[in-house]
């Protein structure tokens, strides 16, 4: 199963096929004609539709959790009345039992065709052969003749903020979801050099704000459990930045004015020096690691990166050339550059809040005047910019640690070794070639469920 597989979007759809054997030409050969019939001769017969409904019906029913409840309620807040706001992508129950066999003919004759798809080939295989291989197989699917142009869907404005109170009886924790949307940015920036700066600059963004919410998190009274952000896009035409936290029980608004208060932070300030060079550090060490990491990628590892150079037009490039590029554009960066760039990060309108919590007695809600007056509360009040910090100072000092001695030594799996120390704990060391530049510790004890008796 997990060799054939697919995955329907909004937007798209995947058909894969993983792990298949090259030692067999005739085996490539079957692969190559599964994905030609994919892509033109599925025949939608209305015996072979009416077959599948019962299938499908099955398959919403084990997914309708009490996450997708919720977010299929969700819809509407942040999409209004587009087409986005109404689609679940698998559809009501009544719909699936009673559409009619010939929608779904006419929507596959419409949609998949081939000057909107793409093959993708990766693999120990001869380039030129597959090549020659695909033509021939693809040949007999025709050009479409006067084909229909996708439909451009704009998500409408709003100048207050939409808010959407949604409850579930199986959700088991409480979240705030806020966003900022704004139109996305042209596909055709995304393979260029400035679009490769606008993604270096909200990854920074995103990453300066983690470590803001983490050393809030890390605080005794902190009122969330979690909380971050991150800028992207929702669907084709719109962008958000999109900010999550968990509220711990009863701290609902207490979170949601928190995290508002550092959003709102900054948007008036921006960031500190040191935060952004933190944030570059870690945005360069990361792109250091793919690139130290190349020569061992496998094959599925080549595949996202295909997928979003021909759906969304972003550049295609080997690590060490990226790489390169974000440590040039980092230099042109500092928090004098993003200070420009957060106040449109977040804006005064277009904005969106969704509550989602459980529904059981004892809880008590609140309401949307409750996030109106929050933010009201929040933008009246006197906030102050961080301070610029530096900590250099070492973690601890390695003079003072003692070890143990070893108490026997013997070799174990993978060829590793593994040493039994004198006070009873054991270390298994191994070499690993698959990250150079770094060193991997995993420290844990039995406790939890292990020390429950094997007849409980």
């Amino acid at each position: 199963g997990g060799n054939i597989n697919a995955s329907t979007g909004v937007e798209q759809t995947q058909y894969m096929l993983n792990n298949i054997p090259v030692t067999r030409e005739g085996v490539l050969d079957t692969c190559l004609l599964i994905m030609h019939d994919y892509s033109h001769f599925v025949s939608n017969t209305p015996e072979e539709i009416d077959k599948e409904r019962g299938v499908i019906i099955e398959e919403r029913r084990s997914r309708r959790t009490a996450s997708w409840r919720m977010h299929e309620k969700s819809l509407p807040f942040l999409y209004g009345d587009s087409k986005y706001g109404s689609c679940t992508l698998i559809g009501s129950q009544e719909n699936l039992e009673t559409f009619k066999p010939e929608s779904l003919a006419n929507f596959y004759k419409t949609w998949y065709r081939p000057d909107m798809q793409a093959l993708i080939v990766v693999g120990d295989v001869n380039v030129d052969q597959i090549e020659a291989k695909i033509k021939k197989t693809f040949a007999d699917i025709p050009a479409p003749v006067n084909p229909k142009a996708k439909d451009v869907i704009r998500i409408p404005d709003n100048k207050e903020p939409i808010v959407g109170i949604i409850t579930d009886p199986e959700a088991t924790s409480t979240s705030v979801t806020v966003i900022w949307k704004r139109a996305a940015e042209p596909e055709a920036l995304n393979s260029t050099v400035q679009g490769e700066l606008s993604s270096v600059v909200k990854d920074l963004i995103s990453s300066v704000m983690q470590e803001r919410f983490s050393d809030l998190e890390a605080k005794p009274n902190s009122p969330f459990v979690s909380a971050g952000v991150s800028i992207g896009n929702l669907c084709e035409t719109m962008e958000v930045t999109y900010g999550d936290l968990d509220a711990k029980e009863g701290k609902t608004m207490d979170a949601f004015k928190s995290f508002y208060t550092e959003m709102e932070k900054m948007r008036r300030f921006g960031f500190t020096n040191d935060e952004v060079e933190r944030a570059e550090k870690d945005l360069i060490a990361g792109y250091e690691s793919r690139a130290k990491k190349a020569p061992t990628r496998t094959n599925d590892q080549f595949v996202p990166g295909l997928i979003n150079n021909f759906f969304d037009n972003y550049s295609y490039m080997e690590p060490e050339k990226e790489l390169e590029l974000v440590k040039q554009l980092c230099g042109m960066i500092n928090a004098d550059v993003l200070k420009q760039v957060t106040p449109q990060v977040i804006s005064d309108t277009n904005m969106v809040i969704i509550y989602e919590a459980p529904e059981k007695a004892g809880i008590v809600h609140p309401s949307k005047e409750d996030f109106l007056n929050a933010i009201k509360e929040v933008q009246a009040s006197d906030i102050k910019p961080n301070v610029e910090q530096n900590a250099n100072e070492p973690l601890l000092d390695a003079s003072a640690l003692k070890g143990c001695k070893i108490k026997k030594t013997s070799e174990t799996a993978y060829g590793a070794t593994e040493w039994k120390l004198a006070n009873g704990v054991k270390v298994i060391a191994m070499k690993s070639d698959k990250e150079k530049d770094r060193i991997r510790i995993n420290l844990f004890k039995n406790g939890g469920l292990s020390m429950i008796s094997d007849e409980d």
